[in-house]
């Protein structure tokens, strides 16, 4: 980039995955299966992981003689996007030309670039083809939805409030939910009960 010229900006659209090497990668495996990844490939020393979204990998585990940080990688905007920044990168960062990801869920093109202090490898990448979002049927626990929250009274899933009861679950056997000066003499917060909510 000659001298002068106006500064292009890089836009990061999004993170895609992240790249790691273990000395003890199968540990590093189970953790991985256990944490919810799910295997999608293996490429030599290399196996790559993804999770419910569209992204073909988010976990790529390298098997290694020691542990290492393989970089984070980055989704631009365009391919000249990734042309640009091999081009006007310092030299400091060492960063490669644009190649393809041959051999790698999703394929595309990367341009890999290093930190100039620490040495830690960032990756560019671009046009790689997206995967099928994917469902695991987990179990919908109640707490961790909105609809269930004691901050929701009551929740927009029920037509008509006067009929929001709370179905008893325990022996406090409570028919109606608590007013607030109610639970305000017991301490009992004015939203929740040992009972489960829903429309009657």
């Amino acid at each position: 980039m000659a001298a002068g010229d106006p500064i292009k900006k890089i836009q990061l659209v999004r993170i895609a995955h992240v790249w790691y090497k273990h000395a003890d990668v199968e540990a590093a495996k189970q953790f991985a299966l256990d944490f919810g990844f799910a295997e999608t490939a293996q490429v030599g020393k290399t196996t790559f992981y993804r999770g419910y979204g569209t992204e073909p990998f988010s976990l790529a585990l390298e098997a290694s003689d020691k542990d290492e940080f393989g970089g984070a990688a980055f989704v631009v905007e365009s391919e000249e996007d990734l042309v640009y920044a091999a081009d006007a990168l310092p030299k400091e960062c060492k960063a490669t030309e644009v190649h393809e990801m041959t051999d790698i869920p999703g394929g595309g093109k990367r341009v890999t670039f290093y930190d100039p202090v620490d040495g830690f490898p960032f990756h560019l990448i671009y046009g790689q083809t997206p995967v099928e979002r994917e469902d695991r049927n987990f179990p919908a626990l109640k707490y961790n939805y909105v609809s269930y929250s004691p901050c929701c009274w009551p929740p927009p899933s029920c037509p008509d409030p006067a009929t929001y009861k709370l179905h008893p679950t325990s022996p406090t056997r409570r028919t109606e939910a608590p007013t607030s000066s109610s639970a305000s003499r017991s301490g009992q917060h004015p939203y929740t009960s040992s009972a489960t909510l829903a429309c009657a």
